[in-house]
């Protein structure tokens, strides 16, 4: 499949030997490495910013489209799952980093454009935000597993990283 220069995110699907393409255009496409032909389209949002699999269950990924809030799609039902928000959630403009736990619980999102950048974490399954992380201001972050269950490495408004435990229930 060819798509140009409007692919802005990609994420492959471990397993199936599955890449997808988020496009400009708001479609989603998953091409199949072997045959290079098409598999899965859906219109997931505006300019598709971010895209990541499930690393539990590869038949899901969540989309971030430009100015919307993150939603989890399946491939087999082509269909949005889950659409995350809530009343303390960043909002929609500035939307990036988008991150799904190593144990495929947790969706992470951050944002970079409001005036104390920050972090929001929601259940995977259910949507329901379970935490919001503030501090210096949050520009990206990533799962630290090998740190603890619920281990973050933040990058603040100062660049120097950070371990976060975050305590929540999902």
């Amino acid at each position: 499949a060819r798509y140009g220069s409007d692919v802005l995110a990609q994420a492959c699907v471990p397993g199936a030997g599955m890449v997808l393409h988020g496009l400009r255009s708001g479609w989603v496409l998953g091409a199949d490495c072997r045959t290079r032909r098409s598999v899965v389209k859906c219109k997931a949002g505006r300019s598709i910013q971010e895209l990541v699999v499930n690393p539990r269950d590869p038949h899901q990924f969540a989309v971030l489209g430009y100015e919307q809030f993150p939603r989890l799609w399946d491939t087999r039902m082509v269909r949005p799952l889950v659409k995350y928000h809530g009343a303390s959630s960043p909002a929609s403009k500035g939307t990036a980093n988008l991150r799904i736990s190593w144990d495929g619980d947790l969706l992470g999102c951050s944002t970079s454009r409001l005036q104390t950048p920050s972090l929001s974490l929601w259940s995977l399954k259910t949507g329901k935000e379970v935490s919001v992380v503030g501090g210096n201001g949050v520009h990206d972050f990533i799962w630290c597993p090998q740190l603890g269950p619920d281990a973050l490495c933040v990058l603040e408004e100062d660049n120097f990283p950070k371990i976060k435990s975050i305590n929540f229930v999902v």
